[in-house]
């Protein structure tokens, strides 16, 4: 799959944009039997985070084979979209397997690691030039799948700031002191359970001399970790960390792969034949990507509260963090419960 750069918010149905336009002050509404079947008879698709929706800790949420399968038994189109970079897609479509849901393939799943592959193709950034990765093994082995050389990632995991100026000379081709990029074509980064210095330093130097810095996604924080149930700094941390090292303040990347980006939206609406957008359900537990990431595609959305936010902060919800419906769990899809 890849982004069609040419679709643009001018391509999008009438009824999409005026959704768009609409101010949203947060419907917010509890998902009730009636209300859960209205939706699902509304939707051709439901679009699915996974960490705190479909899985938390390890282990699936009660009730989420039940809603998945059954959705799968009217038809619906089941997708699992997630900002995860340190995997890749066939090895969280194996994870679903594992834990019950066996119909799971790879084509079922888009992640944010792939989406920073697939976009680099589209802003051309050359395949005989290496990309620096900062984060992990998922996230290198899909710019590898899309025909890109990597440097960086685990293989700088135990590198010092004493090592700093042979890598920038490498790099850059000259002198550690060099300005310049050599054979490098980008900056990729995700989420990194070994950053270190050395890591941001380089990214850092890069970017500050002109590459690309392209963020699989920026959450600060999210729930991989070694104990479950906490949050730990994500790779809007990361990224932050690298962005302000080159300069840019406040720190930026120049482009977000990941929910919430729009041209994310477009590149699974078109693997998926075009479906429209006004019938396609996002189910999240987080506002600032999983909602938002549906509003500004034109879909209904559910927020679920099985995961990182609290009912409390999805009554405050404004704007396009509001969403359509709020559930304890992806259970309420359930037909038993109709």
């Amino acid at each position: 799959w890849g982004f069609l750069d040419t679709w643009a918010p001018d391509h999008r149905s009438a009824s999409a944009s005026a959704f768009l336009r609409l101010p949203r002050f947060g419907v917010r509404r509890s998902l009730a039997p009636q209300r859960a079947k209205h939706l699902v008879e509304s939707a051709d698709a439901f679009v699915f985070d996974m960490d705190g929706v479909v899985w938390s800790g390890g282990s699936l949420i009660a009730g989420a084979c039940e809603a998945l399968d059954g959705l799968r038994s009217l038809g619906k189109t089941v997708i699992f979209v997630t900002n995860n970079s340190m995997k890749r897609r066939a090895e969280l479509a194996a994870e679903l397997r594992q834990l019950g849901v066996d119909w799971a393939e790879e084509r079922h799943v888009f992640n944010s690691g792939a989406a920073a592959a697939a976009l680099l193709e589209v802003r051309k950034v050359p395949k005989d030039r290496e990309v620096y990765v900062i984060g992990e093994a998922g996230l290198v082995d899909e710019l590898r799948l899309r025909g890109y050389q990597t440097s960086g990632g685990p293989d700088d995991a135990l590198r010092s700031i004493e090592d700093l100026p042979t890598a920038l000379s490498d790099l850059s081709g000259q002198g550690p002191a060099s300005t310049g990029t050599g054979k490098m074509g980008a900056v990729v980064l995700g989420n990194d359970r070994q950053l270190n210095f050395f890591k941001v330093a380089v990214a850092a130097h890069l970017v500050r001399n002109g590459l690309p810095l392209v963020a699989a996604n920026d959450d600060l924080y999210g729930p991989q970790g070694p104990v479950p149930g906490q949050n730990w700094p994500g790779a809007g941390s990361v990224m932050a960390a690298v962005a302000a090292g080159a300069g840019r303040w406040p720190p930026t990347p120049d482009v977000i792969a990941g929910k919430p980006s729009i041209d994310f939206a477009d590149a699974i609406r078109a693997e998926l034949g075009g479906l429209r957008a006004s019938r396609m359900v996002m189910v999240g537990d987080r506002l600032d990507t999983d909602i938002a990431f549906g509003v500004r595609a034109g879909m209904k959305t559910l927020l679920v509260l099985s995961g990182v936010t609290s009912e409390a902060a999805a009554r405050e919800a404004r704007g396009e963090l509001a969403p359509d419906n709020v559930a304890p769990s992806i259970a309420a899809l359930c037909r038993t419960g109709w």
